[in-house]
C-alpha cells in the first residue's frame, strides 16, 4: 500500500507504472494531480483514494489497472484525461453507472475542450503559413 504523503503536491508522468505489488493508494489532501500514466498497469492496485483536492488526474492514469475496483473522487476534480480509467474492473461493474456517467462526462469535456484548441492553434498556424507564401516587395 502507498500513503502520498502530505508534503506530495503532483504524482509525476508515468511514476508507479507497472508496479504490480501495489494494492492501494491512499493520495490524502494535499495532492492536487495525478501525472499522465502514473499508474499505468499496475494490475494488483485495488483501490485509490484520491483525497480532496485533485483537480487533474492524466490520461491513462490508471490505464491497464484490471484490478481497480474502488475508485474515491473528491469533488475538485475538473480534468480527467482520456482513457484515465480505461481497463479497470471499476468500469466493468454496472453498480457504478452514475459515476461512469460522471467519468464519461468529464473525459467528453475535456476531449471538446483539446479539440477547440487545437482548431485554434490550426488556424493561427495557416494564418502564419499564408503570411509566409504572400510575395513580399523587393527594396532597393
Amino acid at each position: 500500500d502507498i500513503q502520498i504523503p502530505p508534503t506530495i503536491v503532483s504524482i509525476g508522468e508515468g511514476a508507479f507504472i507497472g508496479c504490480t505489488c501495489i494494492k492501494a493508494v491512499d493520495c490524502g489532501d494535499s495532492l492536487t494531480s495525478v501525472g499522465i500514466s502514473a499508474f499505468y498497469n499496475c494490475t494488483g492496485l485495488e483501490s485509490v483514494n484520491l483525497g480532496k483536492s485533485v483537480s487533474f488526474i492524466g490520461g491513462s492514469a490508471f490505464n491497464g489497472c484490471t484490478a481497480l475496483k474502488d475508485i474515491s473522487l473528491g469533488d475538485k476534480v475538473t480534468f480527467i484525461g482520456s482513457t484515465a480509467f480505461k481497463n479497470t474492473a471499476y468500469l466493468d461493474d454496472a453498480s457504478n453507472a452514475k459515476s461512469k456517467a460522471d467519468l464519461a462526462r468529464h473525459e467528453s469535456e475535456n476531449l471538446r475542450k483539446e479539440n477547440e484548441t487545437l482548431r485554434t492553434q490550426n488556424i493561427k498556424m495557416k494564418a502564419e503559413l499564408d503570411a509566409l507564401r504572400k510575395p513580399r516587395k523587393l527594396e532597393k
